[in-house]
């Protein structure tokens, strides 16, 4: 059977693509820090081909797709099977690649920053662990530069920079390459960079959206 890739969701894991799934969870959330992708998988089973499904690895790379369109980069954090004589289940779970930001920022000799903005410090803050910083679109104030700034002994990287943040009036978000993208509060501007278009009846066959 053929799939259209607008209709499809799909996780790849490694170098393998799942898109049989039977549901498919996507958590992104203002200030939490990382998203999550929760992917089951149900099929039926060829035993003379092995177990190849259940040997998804905690930790490796994994990208998910909703319509062709990625909307997530991490690796796998949790597996949960099931399996009997003719199916097996796969549930995956996959967390961004910023789930690294909650790492301690700084041991007995916090940082200190003056005359920067905060631009600068987050991204500066943030190669410590390999992520990268936006500012999306030109928020009022944003640019303004600090006077100094000090980290706390035993802050995380995500708790610095949403301390940051706050005082600019900007909240923290991640986008599907891991990376962080402010925006201001309450504003209306594209936080993922890419609208997908999925259209009641016609790429969606059933749907539950909760927000809070």
């Amino acid at each position: 059977m053929s799939f259209n890739p607008s209709e499809v969701a799909a996780v790849l894991v490694g170098s393998t693509l799942y898109d049989n799934w039977t549901s498919i969870e996507i958590e992104r959330m203002f200030g939490t820090g990382v998203s999550f992708m929760k992917v089951v998988r149900s099929e039926l089973v060829d035993m003379s081909k092995g177990f190849s499904g259940l040997k998804i690895g905690i930790g490796v790379p994994a990208i998910g797709f909703i319509a062709g369109i990625p909307v997530l980069s991490g690796s796998v954090d949790t597996r949960q099977v099931f399996y009997d004589k003719e199916n097996h289940i796969v549930e995956i779970r996959v967390i961004s690649f910023n789930q690294n930001l909650p790492a301690s920022t700084v041991d007995a000799n916090p940082g200190q920053y003056d005359n920067q903005t905060l631009a600068q410090i987050a991204q500066t803050v943030c190669q410590k662990v390999g992520c990268n910083f936006e500012i999306v679109g030109n928020p009022t104030g944003a640019d303004k530069p600090f006077f100094r700034v000090n980290e706390h002994v035993g802050e995380t990287i995500f708790a610095f920079i949403e301390r940051l943040c706050r005082m600019r009036n900007l909240h923290l978000i991640d986008d599907k390459r891991g990376n962080y993208l402010l925006a201001v509060r309450g504003g209306t501007s594209n936080q993922g960079g890419g609208a997908i278009n999925l259209t009641e009846g016609q790429n969606i066959l059933s749907a539950r959206l909760v927000m809070r």
